[in-house]
């Protein structure tokens, strides 16, 4: 059986998951990557070194994000989010968002990727030294879910 979510489950889903593909685009290509996040306050939260994702998205702020939830090609969930990215760029904000991703991210003991490059060993550029960590949102303008459940 197939069906739409609801907003409810379509949040839940966004909390239990912790996996998703961000896409972006700067109007000349598109770049669908497989990213961490948390669902905090509303919105996803990510953080990135600098890269094509970052330098697309402030080229141009429109993002989508999927997540799903297989449990087999007949039983499944997923949400698509169309939305917006912002930086987070206050010192206070992005202490306790990274509070957030340790206290989220610990608890499945994640890869030295999923966690901010300040918990792991040094992260360095072999020409630019140390990487920066940039903290964004992408702030959900629209979501939609969908789900099909084995037959009865």
């Amino acid at each position: 059986m197939l069906g739409h979510l609801t907003d409810e489950q379509m949040v839940e889903l966004l909390q239990q998951s912790a996996l998703g593909r961000l896409g972006c685009t700067n109007g000349e290509s598109t770049y669908i990557v497989p990213i961490n996040y948390i669902y905090h306050q509303g919105a996803l939260i990510m953080h990135s070194h600098p890269g094509t994702k970052i330098q697309m998205m402030r080229q141009n702020p429109r993002v989508c994000f999927e997540v799903e939830e297989l449990k087999s090609f007949n039983d499944w969930k997923t949400v698509v989010v169309q939305g917006h990215f912002e930086e987070v760029e206050d010192q206070k904000e992005q202490e306790a968002i990274a509070q957030s991703f340790v206290n989220s991210f610990m608890r499945i003991k994640p890869s030295d990727t999923a966690l901010l490059p300040e918990l792991t060993p040094s992260r360095l550029h072999p020409r630019t030294g140390p990487l920066k960590t940039i903290i964004y949102r992408v702030v959900i303008d629209s979501m939609s879910g969908r789900y099909e459940t084995p037959e009865e």
